[in-house]
């Protein structure tokens, strides 16, 4: 198909010219309408008088040149003989007080009455516009005028042919009225001819015009509003990373030009402003990571301090938090000669050591399920049961101390240094909770707790001294031996228990 073809359809599927092209062709089609129907009266017209001018001087001629016996009906015979399809079909001749001269053929219906004061050729249509009667104004000499004396002479001649009263002595041929009966059937073909070449000549114009017409709305105005068009569409597109948008063309020097021009103006100011947005975009988007680095850090030293449901408490605005807990296990943990080491170690390897120790113990507490508490100087404190209540929160202690002396004991080996360690447990109720209010500390009170320190404190290097209520609880799974009553600072005579280990399970 060609391109031209092409071009063409696609203008046609284009709403703005489809509807501009329909406009224009129903407008033209609407005034040739408008012209075409005084054209057709003008063309009906014109063909009757051409059927007048031909049939009178033919009518004039046969009746000269007829015998001096023949009638009027004689004489449209003989004419009718000449000429095929001779219009004239009958008439009748008034002379000027509207006294029939003489009549023959078909009778007109033309009256006297609408008739005698004409100054040119009155025609009439029969209703059912088969026929049409015409009238001729007096006018002396006239082809007509000549006609009427011809066929009134014939009257006079033979009276009888009119009516019986009239005789030749009342023949006023004087000025007669002539009126004629036309066959209208090649009248009506002719203008049905005329109509249909017109309306074809307005199709082919109609269609001319239209095209035509699109064709240069095209190059004016339908092409440049669909790039304008496609340019606003490409507006779209200025979220990606390199938004493209469309710049036109602004040589026109019209108004369609004028909104171009305005269009690049906002076009740029709008690409400038994408980059400046991309540009702010990528200084928030590195603002967010460091403040979600930030947060994230944050987050994550709050947790080294508290516990998670404690910290989450905390983010949500509960405050204060304190909770009793009806029977949880403390464990108190102290580095023997601690402090007579840091005397002969320099101050950065000691805190090395203590901070490589204490890793260890905190990987332990992560790995039994238990909640360090927190540590002062070289002592470690960790319970078990809370802050999520664990019903076997002393066996996870036990556990945590067995491993904490071989741990202690691998330390000292690979670090070459003697070092040794006291732990002590205590089970029973205890209320924890967060104090302070720009430093927070998740920490535990009760008699349990004390407990807890005065076991540790009076317990030996390397072993684990638990009070009789963790003895009871982990009497029947583990390697304990009874150590005695023990005065305890601020208790009194307490029975205590050294933790072996667990114990062995018999394979039988």
């Amino acid at each position: 198909m060609p391109r031209i073809l092409l071009n063409f359809l696609n203008l046609l599927r284009a709403r703005l010219s489809s509807r501009i092209a329909l406009w224009i062709f129903v407008s033209i089609v609407i005034i040739e309408i408008i012209i075409l129907l005084p054209s057709t009266l003008r063309r009906e017209r014109e063909t009757m008088v051409q059927l007048e001018q031909i049939s009178i001087p033919i009518l004039d001629a046969v009746a000269r040149f007829s015998t001096y016996d023949s009638t009027a009906n004689d004489i449209l015979a003989k004419a009718q003989m000449l000429t095929n399809n001779f219009p004239v079909l009958g008439g009748t001749v008034y002379d000027q007080t509207g006294k029939v001269l003489n009549h023959f053929g078909e009778q007109p219906e033309l009256a006297f009455q609408q008739i005698q004061k004409i100054t040119e050729p009155y025609r009439q249509l029969t209703a059912n516009n088969s026929r049409y009667d015409v009238a001729f104004p007096i006018v002396a000499n006239s082809p007509y005028d000549l006609l009427a004396k011809s066929l009134a002479m014939q009257h006079c001649r033979y009276p009888t042919q009119i009516q019986q009263s009239q005789t030749t002595t009342n023949c006023n041929l004087e000025n007669p009225l002539l009126v004629l009966r036309i066959n209208a059937e090649k009248v009506n073909e002719e203008v049905q001819e005329f109509i249909w070449r017109i309306a074809g000549l307005i199709l082919i114009i109609c269609l001319f015009v239209t095209i035509s017409m699109l064709f240069v709305l095209a190059l004016l105005i339908i092409n440049p509003i669909l790039r304008l068009r496609n340019a606003l569409a490409s507006i779209s597109e200025v979220t990606n990373e390199t938004p493209n948008i469309q710049l036109l063309e602004t040589k026109r020097c019209d108004e369609l030009g004028d909104v171009m021009r305005t269009f690049n103006h906002m076009a740029k100011r709008l690409l400038e402003q994408v980059g400046d947005i991309k540009d702010r975009e990528k200084q928030l988007k590195i603002v967010v990571s460091e403040l979600c680095e930030a947060n994230t850090q944050a987050e994550n030293l709050l947790l080294n301090i508290l516990p998670v449901p404690i910290a989450t408490q905390l983010k949500q605005g509960v405050y204060p938090i304190a909770e009793s807990f009806p029977e949880a296990t403390v464990l108190f943990a102290d580095i023997v000669g601690f402090t007579q080491l840091s005397v002969h170690t320099p101050p950065a390897d000691m805190v090395n050591l203590l901070n490589q120790l204490f890793t260890t113990f905190d990987h332990l507490a992560e790995r039994h399920g238990l909640e360090k508490i927190k540590t002062i100087g070289d002592a470690y404190m960790v319970v078990g049961g809370l802050p999520v209540p664990n019903q076997y929160h002393a066996e996870a202690v036990a556990n945590m101390a067995i491993d904490m002396l071989d741990a202690i004991q691998d330390f000292s080996n690979a670090q070459q240094q003697p070092l040794s360690i006291r732990i002590g447990i205590n089970t029973g109720p205890v209320v924890a909770g967060v104090i302070g209010v720009k430093k927070f500390i998740y920490d535990l009170w009760g008699d349990t707790v004390n407990t807890a320190s005065r076991m540790e404190s009076h317990g030996l290097a390397n072993t684990i001294h638990i009070a009789e209520s963790t003895y009871l609880l982990l009497k029947d799974k583990y390697q304990v031996e009874p150590r005695g009553t023990i005065n305890v600072k601020g208790k009194g005579d307490m029975a205590t228990y050294w933790l072996q280990g667990k114990q062995m399970v018999e394979i039988t």
